[in-house]
C-alpha cells in the first residue's frame, strides 16, 4: 500500500486582513486627505474601510463589512468571507478523488475522506487562520454514521459535516499605561 504524501503548506493565508503597515500599497504615492483615527474608527464600525498614511506607510486601514459584530459575529470581518471561500474551494478539490469510489462496509473510504479534510484544515490551523489552543479546538470534521447514514450511503452519498472557528484580526488596540513613583513596586 502506498503511503500518501503529507499536504504541502498553503502559500499565504486567506484569513489575513490585507491592511495596515504590514501591507503597504505598492503603486500609490499619496492621498488627498488623511483621516484622523476617531474618524477611521467610526467609518470602520459601519463597514467603510479607509486608506491612510500610518508611520509613513500608505495602506488600507480597515477590512470590515457593513455587518456589525452583534448582527453577525463571524462575517463582520471581511477576511472571514475570504477564508470561507478558500475552504469551500479546497473541500471541493479534496472531495473530487472520492467521487465514484466504492463505499466499503469497513469504513475505510469514509475514514480516508475525513482524514484528507482534516489534514488540509490542519494547514490553515498552522498558519493561524483557524482559532484554538489545539487543532481540535479550531475545527471538527465529522464523517460518523450520524452524518453518513446507511440510507445516504445506499444512495451513493458520501458526506462530511465540518465546523471551523475562524481567527479574528485585531480591529482595535487598547493600551493602558500606568506611571508608578519610584517608591512603589510595579
Amino acid at each position: 500500500r502506498r503511503r500518501q504524501r503529507p499536504a504541502q503548506p498553503r502559500p499565504g493565508n486567506p484569513n489575513q486582513a490585507p491592511a495596515g503597515v504590514n501591507y503597504p500599497l505598492q503603486y500609490v504615492t499619496g492621498f488627498a486627505e488623511n483621516f484622523q483615527m476617531p474618524d477611521i474608527q467610526a467609518m470602520n464600525n459601519v463597514g467603510i474601510n479607509t486608506w491612510n498614511t500610518v508611520n509613513g506607510v500608505l495602506c488600507l486601514y480597515g477590512f470590515s463589512t457593513p455587518l456589525t459584530p452583534a448582527s453577525d459575529p463571524i462575517f463582520w470581518q471581511a477576511s472571514h468571507s475570504r477564508l470561507r471561500m478558500a475552504l469551500v474551494a479546497m473541500f471541493a478539490t479534496i472531495a473530487q478523488p472520492y467521487m465514484f469510489q466504492q463505499i466499503d462496509g469497513q469504513g475505510v473510504l469514509i475514514a480516508s475522506f475525513g482524514a484528507a479534510l482534516a489534514a488540509e484544515l490542519t494547514q490553515f490551523y498552522t498558519v493561524g487562520a483557524l482559532y484554538g489552543a489545539t487543532a481540535a479546538d479550531a475545527f471538527v470534521v465529522n464523517v460518523s454514521p450520524s452524518v453518513n447514514t446507511v440510507a445516504n450511503l445506499a444512495l451513493g452519498i458520501l458526506s462530511a459535516a465540518i465546523s471551523v472557528k475562524m481567527s479574528p484580526f485585531a480591529q482595535a488596540i487598547t493600551l493602558v499605561l500606568t506611571s508608578v513613583p519610584l517608591t512603589q513596586s510595579i
